[in-house]
């Protein structure tokens, strides 16, 4: 757990939401920031939102400069990957169901 991150997401002006993802990501993280390892899936269950929620909650931080700019490149490129390998899953899921899958919030 990063103290350090935890306070910076604190102070940071996110939306509610997009901050409560981030500080479960901080929990995980090492005390300098890196090291961010848990599931999109581990995310969604702590936080009480969908998986889209937190794919695009870290997305638009990312996309804004804000997360993961202490991550070496590997586990940016590590976090990105994971995203998208669940991504492709749902579509997988949803595409052999015929529908998309709801997702109550």
């Amino acid at each position: 757990m990063s103290i350090e991150v935890s306070t910076l997401v604190w102070r940071a002006s996110l939306p509610a939401m997009d901050k409560l993802v981030l500080l479960r990501l901080a929990d995980f993280a090492d005390a300098d920031g890196s090291h961010v390892y848990p599931s999109v899936s581990r995310v969604m269950r702590d936080c009480g939102v969908s998986e889209r929620h937190v794919q695009n909650s870290i997305r638009r931080q990312v996309d804004a400069g804000k997360a993961f700019e202490s991550l070496c490149p590997e586990d940016q490129a590590r976090v990105l990957a994971e995203m998208k390998r669940l991504s492709d899953e749902r579509q997988a899921r949803e595409a052999s169901s015929g529908s998309p899958r709801e997702v109550a919030l």
